[in-house]
Order: structure tokens, then C-alpha cells, then sequence
């Protein structure tokens, strides 16, 4: 019996990607417009987009939102420099809870404007 393989690098890219693109969908569902694309990487400043500074999840909750962004790009850059397999793995792990939990921010900022 074999154990399964460990997913590659561009399978970890995809589940990375994969809240983000639909937090984009999401996001042009609730507000057809095209700056909506824009959404996801913007994630609790996303209502910005849309002329809400008070209403975006960034106004509520400053310190997370900071905290997140900070975390975020730590986690892109050790993800581009590191070299082990395992320690890849795990970032990559990282980092897709990361993403998920960015686009969900990006997703109740987007639908915080739409009260």
C-alpha cells in the first residue's frame, strides 16, 4: 500500500487562488460592476471600492484587518523563498486558510455596502 503523493506546487497555487476567485464572483453577484473584480485582494478594505469607509469590515476591526494584510505577506514571502519540501507544504497549507479567510473578510465588506 502506498501512501499519496504530496500535491504539487501548482496544486497549492490553485486552492490558494481558489477563495479569492470566488470571492470575485461573489462579489460581481452583489455588485455588477467591474471594479467588483477587484474585491478579493483588497479583502476587509473592499468596500472602499465602493465609496463605504465607515461600513467596511477594515473600519470595524482595524487591528485584524492590519494583522491579516501583515500576515499575509509574510506568508508570500517565506512562501517564495523557502526551498523544503515540508516546510512548503505546510505554507502552503497556511496559506490557503489565510486566503479563505481573506476573501470571506473581502466577501462581508463587499455585501456590507449593499444595505
Amino acid at each position: 500500500m502506498q501512501l499519496p503523493s504530496v500535491p504539487t506546487s501548482r496544486a497549492w497555487n490553485v486552492a490558494i487562488a481558489a477563495p479569492l476567485a470566488v470571492c470575485a464572483l461573489w462579489s460581481l453577484l452583489l455588485r455588477p460592476e467591474l471594479v467588483s473584480l477587484a474585491a478579493p485582494p483588497l479583502g476587509p478594505w473592499a468596500g472602499y471600492l465602493y465609496g463605504h469607509h465607515d461600513c467596511t469590515l477594515a473600519a470595524q476591526s482595524q487591528a485584524a484587518s492590519i494583522a491579516g494584510a501583515v500576515l499575509g505577506g509574510l506568508l508570500l514571502v517565506a512562501y517564495a523563498r523557502v526551498r523544503s519540501r515540508t516546510a512548503r507544504v505546510s505554507l502552503s497549507l497556511v496559506l490557503v486558510l489565510w486566503s479563505c479567510a481573506w476573501a470571506t473578510a473581502a466577501a462581508l465588506s463587499v455585501l456590507n455596502t449593499t444595505s
